[in-house]
């Protein structure tokens, strides 16, 4: 539990949620088995500001073979209001905007 979790930042750590890498890589694991029935050229990622950092940085390999592997882009879109297990998936068009990061104040900028 502890290897897959972190003190909840909700409920000011008596409970627990699960970590940033493990998120991202259920992140993952949808996009490689949703990948097919998106029929636009590009997936555009909706998560929390936290889990937009981690796929930006700590991740941003990951990221890389993921659009490999599906043959599709990936934009990243920070959404304040998300709790941070969620995270929500949909075709896009590829020309319509580059992977968002987080800025300091938490809002999606392009990258």
């Amino acid at each position: 539990l502890r290897t897959l979790s972190e003190p909840c930042f909700y409920c000011g750590g008596s409970g627990f949620l699960k970590n940033r890498t493990t998120i991202a890589y259920e992140i993952y694991r949808s996009v490689v088995r949703d990948a097919e029935l998106v029929h636009e050229g590009a997936i555009r990622l909706s998560v929390h500001r936290r889990i937009a950092e981690v796929l930006a940085d700590e991740e941003r390999s990951m990221m890389e073979e993921l659009e490999a592997r599906v043959g599709k882009r990936l934009f990243v879109e920070a959404v304040e209001g998300f709790h941070v297990e969620h995270f929500e998936l949909c075709g896009t068009d590829p020309a319509d905007g580059a992977i968002a990061a987080p800025d300091a104040d938490g809002r999606s900028a392009e990258r």
